[in-house]
């Protein structure tokens, strides 16, 4: 402040100068060697020596407003951080990395003294001389020729800290301000540090008043009277609080020698101090707690301690500055809880003498009950036993069943493909085949019934559409609704609602609902398959125009082997196990089932299935769990099975449809060196594929878009044209009664996904390999007994249909393709391709050994003459006729007709 202006420094702007009336600002455009200004120092005569950080020294001249700069040559220091005015002629200057120099004000040079200091951060000038506080070398004492550096240490002021401020007070102290503590500097040199609070002090940010002075950091202002700062080095201590239980009852028990402190009150802190002004600081203390310690204890400058856990007893708790004998003490008492009291054990030795006569009355009472129970518990399990060997029995007598009843369905199975053309062996072998199949799905139920009846079955529970999931089992019940002319439909307000449950066991619950829907709905009826969802669950409802269920009997359709009185129909409606095996699968689902009912009107059936996997626990949960449409659960077995040689693969045509591109990527790769391929995203592309091509076979999945799987078989197997080409049907789906749904559509064959590509291959080397035997069956046994075959109706009636025709032109020798194909519907093509596929011969070569074959039974049974036999087949040419009989039968006409009687 000079006059009534203030100048002002800043660190990135320059300087100001301000008063009542302006605010003048100088930087650098104005001259200034840099905007950041650290000391402004009057030289008088509106002069002003400017120290720069980074800019070097610079006079101002007020009157002109102009800077000059001031250079040297040999010492030009940059970074100025403090000034100091000597006297009228010489400025000291102290910079950060150069060192201290010494400003001439005549002739403007710069000299730099004392060499061994580098960092100059703060002047002051006493008598004794110029004290010069440095960063990273502590405090240095000048005399006024520069001559010689004493520098002040002690063990509280190192020689290598950072003196940052300096004061002096009236008593001739010097007052030191590092960039942590303030110390105080005698005439002796002598140094004591200041008992303040520690923080960070600023450079240079102090100040004298008349009578205090002030030390600026980063935590405030530290203001003292230099004359009133007094230390007693031997103080007494007070004890100022007495914490129990975090309460202070220093004042509630003052002046009492002895308190008394209860027993869950045993935790005790005691705070005590040596009230020095201005702050309490730097001295050290010693405890002890007796009887608990013996000897004087050093806590050093710790002034609370705290004693937790103390035992009932008297205790002398006592404190003392290390420094000084005088201690303070106090006395307190622990009080015993009232169990460790004389009358607390008198009463317990009374109830312990009491309580071991009620034992003993109550022990021999109890062996008593023991021996009652364990008569009981004998005859229990006796009958447990008895219960568990009929329960074994039952259960090891359905798995014995089960194995011979399967091979029985497969034996009929292969006696339906011989039955040949007999309606009634055929109609037989049927009807053995769909009770053999239920009298399976019988006995399933029954291991089922038993597996949840003993906890056995383990959910595993997986994340996948449900919507798919229900769509392909509505689908495999499909070719059941056409046979029972019953309308059926699959609703589902989305197209995906992704949900948590186990993939076989919820088969076996649709499986029920949608098998007695169809048993108890009469032709022309309706049942649907319909999906809702909301915020908090999914349900799938099963509806039905059937015979329904009296209100009477529907709250009893869910208990096990439940049957309705005197029904009529126990045989077609089963045992009353299907529908408990429902509900026991939605429970441990966490889900519920419940029923509508009007007799005559029919039922509707509601699955709630929760969202979420919250309430399933970690064992239900399948942890890797592999969709059957992710590429990593396919197997590409180290050695694909090669086809059998009596199969010519590469000749044999395959259609794979699959609307999953993965998928059918990998059947391409596992069979692309084996067959001729094609291939279709969808069963409508498929079904225009096959009229076109005629594939020998075709690899469909179920579950596609527009025409699925099982729609694009009964299409195919129920065309003429189609019929004869076997599928092999993929599905997601286990259970054998999906399967068995699915080959009553008329497919070949039925692969569960994921597959290995051995296991297909060798279903298609098989189905190939019994298509070629059949071919050679046809040919060399009754390729003209078309009748005599069992192939299906569409295939036998495309062979009666041909036999007919070339048996009414037989004596035609103009018959040909064209002629055929005109009497038969069709083009040429297509009769071409599917005489090949039964019987691997063209027309051409069919016709020919149809002639021949009627021209040998010719000779043999009614003794004609080869010309006769010749012409009576068509044949013009005798020789020609006589070469190519001997060629297929390896005799001669004329030896053909003799070799019945021989």
């Amino acid at each position: 402040k000079i006059d009534n202006d203030f100048w002002i420094g800043t660190f990135q702007s320059g300087f100001y100068k301000i008063n009542e009336e302006e605010i003048s600002h100088y930087s650098t455009q104005e001259g200034l060697p840099h905007d950041d200004v650290r000391h402004i120092l009057t030289l008088g005569n509106d002069e002003f020596l400017v120290g720069t950080w980074g800019g070097g020294l610079a006079i101002f001249n007020q009157k002109l407003e102009q800077f000059r700069v001031l250079e040297n040559e040999l010492a030009k220091p940059k970074d100025i951080v403090t000034l100091l005015r000597l006297s009228k002629e010489e400025v000291l200057v102290g910079t950060f990395g150069q060192g201290v120099f010494l400003l001439n004000l005549e002739t403007f040079e710069l000299t730099r003294v004392l060499e061994n200091i580098h960092n100059a951060v703060s002047f002051l000038k006493t008598e004794k001389g110029i004290w010069i506080g440095t960063w990273g070398q502590g405090l240095h004492l000048s005399n006024n020729s520069f001559i010689k550096s004493l520098v002040v240490s002690s063990n509280q002021l190192d020689s290598q800290a950072n003196v940052v401020s300096l004061l002096s007070s009236k008593n001739n102290m010097v007052w030191a301000a590092t960039s942590e503590k303030i110390y105080q500097i005698s005439n002796n040199e002598r140094v004591s540090e200041m008992p303040f609070p520690v923080q960070q002090y600023h450079l240079n940010s102090s100040f004298e008043s008349e009578d205090r002075l002030y030390f600026g950091g980063t935590d405030g202002v530290i203001s003292f009277d230099p004359d009133k700062v007094d230390f007693k080095p031997d103080q007494s201590v007070e004890i100022l609080k007495i914490n129990v239980l975090n309460k202070n009852i220093a004042e509630e028990y003052n002046g009492l020698k002895n308190i008394s402190i209860k027993h869950n009150e045993n935790i005790i802190t005691f705070n005590y101090s040596t009230p020095t002004y201005p702050v309490s600081r730097g001295y050290s203390y010693e405890i002890k707690l007796s009887p608990t310690q013996k000897e004087w204890i050093s806590v050093g400058e710790q002034q609370i301690m705290t004693f937790a856990d103390l035992e009932p007893g008297d205790y002398k708790f006592q404190v003392r500055n290390a420094s000084s004998s005088n201690e303070r003490l106090f006395e307190f008492t622990i009080q015993k809880p009232w169990w460790k009291t004389w009358w607390a054990y008198t009463i317990a030795s009374a109830l312990f003498l009491v309580l071991l006569y009620s034992f003993r009355k109550y022990a021999v009472n109890l062996e008593r009950v023991k021996n009652q129970l364990e008569i009981e518990k004998i005859g229990r399990e006796k009958d447990l036993e008895i219960n568990d060997i009929k329960q074994r029995f039952f259960v090891n007598m359905s798995h014995e069943i089960r194995t011979p009843l399967t091979l029985i369905i497969r034996e009929i199975e292969q006696l339906s493909f011989k039955a040949g053309k007999s309606k009634t062996v055929s109609n037989s072998l049927k009807n053995l085949h769909n009770n053999g199949n239920y009298l399976l799905q019988l006995v399933n139920e029954l291991l089922d019934f038993r597996a949840i009846d003993q906890g056995g079955i383990k959910l595993k529970v997986a994340e996948g559409n449900f919507v798919s999931f229900c769509k392909e089992i509505y689908l495999s019940f499909l070719n059941r609704s056409e046979t029972q002319t019953i309308s059926y439909s699959f609703v589902s307000e989305s197209t995906n609602i992704e949900l948590w449950y186990d993939r076989d066991q919820l088969e076996k619950v649709f499986f029920n609902l949608l098998s007695n829907a169809f048993k108890n709905t009469p032709a022309g009826g309706k049942i649907s398959l319909t999906l809702k969802e909301t915020s908090e669950e999914v349900l799938a409802i099963v509806e039905d125009t059937g015979h329904g269920i009296s209100k009477s009997n529907l709250i009893e359709v869910f208990k096990r082997f439940y049957q309705k009185d005197n029904d009529p129909t126990l045989g077609e409606h089963g045992y009353g196990i299907g529908l408990s095996i429902v509900q026991e699968i939605t429970q441990l689902h966490h889900g519920a089932i419940s029923v509508e009912s009007e007799e005559t009107k029919g039922s509707k059936f509601t699955l709630r299935l929760r969202k979420g996997r919250e309430h399933f626990t970690e064992q239900d949960l399948i942890q890797r769990f592999q969709s059957s449409e992710a590429l990593s659960g396919y197997q590409t077995d180290s050695h694909i099975l090669n086809v059998t040689e009596s199969v010519n693969s590469n000749d044999s045509q395959i259609l794979i449809v699959e609307d999953n591109p993965d998928i059918r990527g990998f059947l391409v790769n596992i069979l692309s060196e084996s067959y001729s391929l094609l291939e279709a995203t969808n069963g409508d592309d498929a079904y225009a594929m096959v009229k076109e091509q005629l594939p020998d076979l075709i690899i469909s999945d179920v579950m596609m878009p527009g025409m699925d799987g099982i729609s694009l078989t009964r299409t195919l197997k129920t065309n003429p044209i189609t019929s004869h080409i076997p599928i092999i049907l993929l599905t997601a789906r286990t259970s054998t009664v999906f399967k068995k749904e699915g080959f009553e559509t008329g497919a070949d064959d039925y692969i569960t996904k994921p597959f290995s590509a051995s296991l297909l291959i060798t279903r298609i080397n098989n189905i190939l390999l019994s298509r070629e035997n059949l071919k050679q069956h046809i040919r060399n046994e009754i390729a003209v007994r078309p009748n005599d075959l069992n192939l299906g109706s569409p295939d036998e009636k495309f062979l009666k249909d041909l036999t007919k025709v070339i048996e009414k032109n037989l004596d035609n020798s103009e018959l040909n393709a064209e002629l055929v194909s005109t009497e038969m519907g069709m083009s040429h093509s297509v009769v071409y391709k599917k005489l090949k596929a039964l019987t691997g011969l063209n027309l051409v070569e069919f016709v020919r050994d149809y002639r021949l074959q009627q021209a040998g039974q010719m000779l043999q049974k009614f003794g004609f003459s080869v010309a006769e036999a010749c012409y009576k087949v068509g044949f013009s040419d005798k020789k020609y006729f006589s070469q190519i009989f001997k060629k297929k039968f390896g005799i001669t006409p004329s030896e053909y007709g003799k070799s019945v009687n021989q």
